[in-house]
């Protein structure tokens, strides 16, 4: 048999966990800057829903096992998959470097054979169940189904075929994982397990060594807990949470129905009848903001900007929201969010979100003089203007950029609109989309906004 068969797949699972590692660590909330949470004292045990496991450890014999071996180190390499809120899966492999007692007998082509060197070790998947959790601990029981490698060493070998005695055997292990919430949020627990492998069910063995072990491991799980993982985790994103798996083929989420009523509405579609893209995530973001619907109208006038920072799967996004009211009282909105973009659903997840009330440095009538006297209210959207036609022809979208996009929404009494303009710079010298970009750059200074980048324009 071909020695220690199973040590080479330790290389291929140490080349997933590095590459792997290097992935996991862009999705973690270093990728943003928040403000404080006023409730991030109970996000303590929001793991992320994949992890790259690593857990040294020592492999206790027991019983007749231990007649023939000593405690010995162990180390494993493993992936978990988060199932649901309270289970997840791992799968790994987890080499032995045995320390011999008492030798073994076996039987190799008729001839009697002792030795007490061999290389065991565990492969395998495990499910865990979280049972108990609080400020400072996270218990999980766990069970597993596993194949048990073990290796004899042959030390009078006649080729290369028979160098090893396989005595291995398919194994069952219960036992319980406990997380401790001491460094930060970085995972670290410890793992104690029994399991039962009949190794003696082999015919080629002769010693009765038993099947029965323990072990103790300290785990590490990367990558470590944020409080941007809740929405796997608290109820009030059930609806949001299944548009969080990234499929490989396209699905997209059914688009928004348009309220029937007898407000007018100007809400653009492709040629083919479809929605506009922004259109629907926007309504997207308004549902799980749980705003008002502009489409039914507003007294007296609603103005929505959504910005969109269309680059990787997680994007920052804001909103201003603009209101007068019947009385002309002017209040403005300010929404900064954290966006997971599932692009195979065509859907926008708010992981987080905070609001802040502006009110413009140059006073409310100037600020409305401004967005009076730009007619911003009355813009078309970009895809219809003829200059932005005969640059790139009709029904032919400027859209391979990876720029901010402004969405708009307008809605009064018996209106509503919808517009939004991209690639400002490409386009300056087309007098709607100038406005627009002098809008946004004067609201933005203010109201007092995040600076944008001169590059997002």
């Amino acid at each position: 048999m071909k020695k220690y068969l199973f040590l080479k797949l330790v290389a291929l699972i140490l080349a997933t966990f590095v590459s792997l590692s290097v992935f996991s660590q862009e999705t973690d909330e270093a990728r943003y800057s928040k403000p404080p949470n006023k409730h991030s004292a109970s996000s303590n045990w929001y793991f992320y829903p994949f992890s790259v496991n690593i857990t040294p450890g020592v492999w206790l014999p027991i019983g007749k096992l231990s007649e023939y071996y000593k405690p010995s180190f162990q180390l494993g390499f493993g992936l978990g998959f988060r199932i649901t809120s309270k289970t997840r899966l791992d799968i790994g492999l987890t080499p032995r470097f045995l320390i011999g007692k008492n030798k073994v007998e076996t039987t190799i082509n008729n001839t009697i054979v002792q030795s007490n060197k061999a290389m065991g070790g565990s492969i395998g998947g495990w499910v865990n169940y979280n049972a108990f959790k609080n400020k400072f601990l996270f218990t999980e029981f766990v069970s597993g189904f596993h194949f048990e490698p073990l290796d004899i060493e042959n030390p009078h070998p006649t080729s290369s075929n028979d160098s090893t005695i396989n005595i291995s055997t398919w194994g069952i292990s219960c036992g319980i994982n406990t997380w401790m919430n001491i460094f930060r949020k970085q995972n670290f627990g410890i793992r104690i397990l029994y399991t039962y492998a009949p190794y003696n069910r082999d015919k080629q063995l002769i010693s009765d060594i038993g099947g029965h072990s323990a072990s103790v491991s300290l785990c590490y799980k990367f990558p470590k807990r944020s409080s941007t993982n809740k929405i796997y985790y608290e109820e009030d994103y059930q609806k949001t949470r299944r548009y969080n798996t990234v499929y490989p083929i396209y699905i997209p989420v059914k688009a928004p129905t348009i309220p029937d009523n007898n407000v007018v509405k100007d809400i653009p579609k492709y040629p083919n009848g479809d929605l506009f893209t922004y259109y629907i995530l926007a309504k997207q973001k308004q549902e799980q903001l749980e705003l008002s619907v502009p489409e039914n109208g507003y007294d007296s006038l609603l103005i929505r900007m959504w910005f969109t920072y269309p680059e990787g799967r997680y994007q920052f996004g804001e909103l201003v929201e603009l209101r007068v009211d019947t009385n002309n009282v002017i209040s403005a909105r300010y929404t900064m969010l954290n966006i997971f973009f599932n692009s195979s659903r065509r859907y926008e997840v708010i992981n987080s979100h905070w609001d802040t009330l502006m009110t413009p440095k140059c006073g409310w009538k100037a600020f409305m003089d401004t967005l009076n006297d730009l007619q911003i209210t009355k813009l078309p959207t970009i895809e219809s203007i003829p200059k932005y036609i005969a640059i790139n022809g009709k029904n032919k979208y400027d859209y391979g950029n990876s720029l901010l996009t402004v969405s708009v929404e307008v809605a009064t009494k018996n209106e509503y609109r919808f517009f939004q303009y991209n690639n400002f710079k490409k386009y300056k010298d087309i007098d709607e989309v100038n406005r627009m970009y002098r809008f946004e750059l004067f609201q933005r200074l203010q109201l007092g906004l995040r600076e944008n980048d001169d590059g997002w324009y």
